[in-house]
């Protein structure tokens, strides 16, 4: 209700003023505020056929642009913000951003850099920059990125799980528990924590908290086969044959999502009641 009044007060304002750039850009900002993009758009093209040099409108256009997805377009509006001023460091990541989301990743790296220069504070950029180095599957750097971020977002639980899955991948596995374990506790129904967190505990042969760890999982994917299979393979390591067994059962119930699983469950079953015998 407010919204729609502040947008009337704002609809009043740029019909009294139509020259004014601000009044259209304040105008384009509520519209996106809104999500109505369409409407944001034609206000801001106004403000900049009133101003054109103004990079603050630019730079407005490029996040409408990227709200939609029109990726392209929005790259080319901060590749025009920046231009005017290349001290602007949200520019700089979000055009990181939008080159990323394009799959241009050396041109993206540079645009983070450039504005993690600007503002080593800058968030955003460090979460592109990690994602970008994570898919490049240089570990090493987007572990560094993904700590820089943990440092400003103690609370954001996605990246202390990216942060652990990074450091698992280059063998830091006191790290990446610790990390997973924060992750875990800051969102306890984060399925990838979880999963990665029981994978690097079984790894180690520490089978309690993994089964600890696959159960939570359980709870929160249970229709997922490799996952229950796991989890039978942990009771299995325990001593738990019984429920290692019984978990193996409900496995099979859902193994027609997983081609090929049924063969591994088999393969475990007969392991898991050898060892019985035993």
């Amino acid at each position: 209700m407010l919204s729609e009044k502040k947008l009337l007060e704002l609809e009043k304002f740029v019909k009294e003023n139509p020259n004014s750039a601000g009044a259209w850009s304040m105008l384009a900002d509520h519209y996106r505020s809104m999500d109505r993009f369409e409407d944001a758009i034609v206000a801001i093209k106004k403000s900049i056929e009133l101003e054109s040099d103004n990079p603050k409108y630019w730079y407005n256009y490029g996040i409408t642009m990227f709200n939609m997805e029109r990726f392209e377009e929005s790259m080319m509006m901060f590749q025009k913000t920046v231009e005017f001023d290349s001290t602007i460091e949200e520019a700089w990541a979000n055009l990181g951003a939008a080159l990323r989301s394009l799959g241009r990743d050396e041109e993206a790296i540079s645009a983070l850099k450039k504005s993690i220069e600007l503002n080593p504070r800058d968030a955003v950029a460090w979460e592109n920059l990690g994602g970008i180095y994570g898919m490049k599957q240089d570990y090493d750097q987007s572990s560094y990125a993904y700590e820089k971020l943990v440092e400003l977002k103690p609370s954001d639980a996605k990246a202390w799980q990216a942060l652990g899955f990074s450091y698992r991948q280059i063998n830091k596995t006191d790290e990446a528990i610790t990390a997973l374990n924060k992750a875990t506790e800051l969102n306890p129904n984060l399925i990838p924590a979880w999963n990665t967190l029981a994978e690097i505990l079984f790894k180690i042969d520490n089978y309690k908290d993994a089964n600890i760890a696959f159960q939570r999982n359980v709870e929160l994917d249970p229709e997922n086969p490799k996952i229950r299979l796991k989890l039978a393979m942990t009771y299995a390591q325990l001593g738990m044959y019984i429920e290692a067994l019984d978990e193996l059962v409900i496995t099979k119930k859902h193994a027609h999502r997983v081609p090929g699983i049924d063969e591994i469950i088999e393969s475990v079953r007969v392991k898991v009641e050898d060892a019985m015998r035993k």
